[in-house]
C-alpha cells in the first residue's frame, strides 16, 4: 500500500461517524505505520481535522500538531459564524422574514451535533426570490456590504443579475464574516 493511500485510508477512518463507530483496532494499525506529514496535508485538502481530531482522540491516539491547529482554527471559525448566524436570524426574525442556513456549521449542528464538526468559511443563507431585495437591506442593516452584484449596480444591473446569478455575497468590515 502507498504511504499516500495509507494516509487518506486512516483519515477515513478516523472521520467515521459516531467516533466510537470507528473500527478502533484498524486505526491503531494503520497509524502505527502512517507517514504523518502525508496525513497531515491529506486532512487540510479534504477540510476534516474536526473529524479526524475527534476520531484519533476516541481510538487514544495523539493528534498530529497539524491536524490539532486546524481543528482548533475551524472551531473558533465555527463558534464566529455560530455567532453570526444566531445575529443574522433574530434581525430576519424581527423584519418577518424567512431565512433558511445551510452547510457550515448549521449543518453540522444538525449532523454531528455540534457546530464546529465540519469546516466553514463562511455562512450560507437561502431566502425567498420575493425576499431579494428587503434581504440585502436587512444585511446592510446588520452592518455587511454587498459585493455581488456591487453596490453601484444599476438597476438595468441588478435586473440582469437577479435574472442570471443565484447568489448575492456580502462581506462584514468589522468581523471579516462572508455571507
Amino acid at each position: 500500500m502507498t504511504t499516500c493511500s495509507n494516509a487518506f485510508e486512516l483519515a477515513a477512518l478516523c472521520a467515521a461517524w459516531p467516533p466510537a463507530s470507528a473500527d478502533v483496532g484498524e486505526l491503531r494499525r494503520r497509524a502505527a505505520i502512517v507517514d504523518w506529514d502525508v496525513f497531515s496535508k491529506i486532512v487540510r485538502r479534504h477540510r476534516v481535522a474536526s473529524v479526524v481530531d475527534a476520531g484519533l482522540r476516541n481510538a487514544g491516539l495523539g493528534v498530529p500538531a497539524p491536524v490539532r491547529d486546524a481543528a482548533r482554527s475551524s472551531a473558533f471559525v465555527a463558534l464566529r459564524h455560530t455567532a453570526e448566524t444566531y445575529r443574522i436570524q433574530a434581525a430576519a426574525k424581527a423584519a418577518k422574514m424567512e431565512v433558511v442556513f445551510l452547510k457550515g456549521p448549521a449543518l453540522a449542528q444538525e449532523a454531528f451535533g455540534d457546530c464546529g464538526m465540519r469546516h466553514s468559511k463562511d455562512i450560507d443563507l437561502l431566502v425567498a426570490p420575493a425576499d431579494r431585495e428587503r434581504s440585502w437591506s436587512l444585511m446592510a442593516t446588520e452592518g455587511y456590504n454587498r459585493r455581488n452584484p456591487g453596490p453601484g449596480a444599476t438597476p438595468e444591473q441588478l435586473a440582469l443579475f437577479v435574472k442570471r446569478c443565484k447568489d448575492s455575497t456580502f462581506h462584514h468590515p468589522v468581523s471579516a464574516v462572508e455571507v
